[in-house]
């Protein structure tokens, strides 16, 4: 499933309530639904904010991908890409009582997986959740 929204907050909101319906379709708890919906929240959020600033007439595009083991949610952009060192944000911010700057921390805490990357000229970060049975330690 793919969903393109404008480069716009207030249409985060929509992309969200989506990400929130296919989770709990796909054997999440409602309350893990709602902490998915916000780590992708705060990924279409950076991608507006620190990507595509005074860009609105840009897009970003929301992929949602479920494997049996798993559901990867992928947001790009066409912005200039996240700074080098990836792999140490959001970790210093876990004890921060900031009111901005958590969003990949909050991501980190709720997904699996949190991986980025360019590609083909976007920008690229993968969300993902292994599914509430496996997680559960069930099959």
């Amino acid at each position: 499933m793919t969903i393109t929204i404008r480069a716009n907050l207030d249409d985060v909101a929509l992309a969200g309530l989506s990400v929130r319906a296919v989770s709990e379709f796909e054997l999440f708890s409602q309350e893990d639904a709602i902490l998915i919906e916000l780590a992708v929240c705060e990924a279409l959020n950076n991608a507006i904010i620190h990507g595509l600033p005074d860009r609105p007439d840009e897009f970003v595009q929301l992929e949602i991908a479920h494997a049996s083991d798993r559901i990867v949610f992928s947001i790009s952009d066409c912005g200039p890409g996240m700074p080098e060192g990836i792999e140490r944000i959001g970790y210093e911010q876990r004890i921060s009582l900031a009111s901005r700057g958590r969003g990949i921390a909050i991501m980190r805490d709720v997904m699996d997986s949190v991986t980025y990357e360019r590609r083909d000229g976007r920008s690229v970060l993968k969300l993902v959740k292994r599914t509430a049975a496996l997680a559960q330690g069930t099959t």
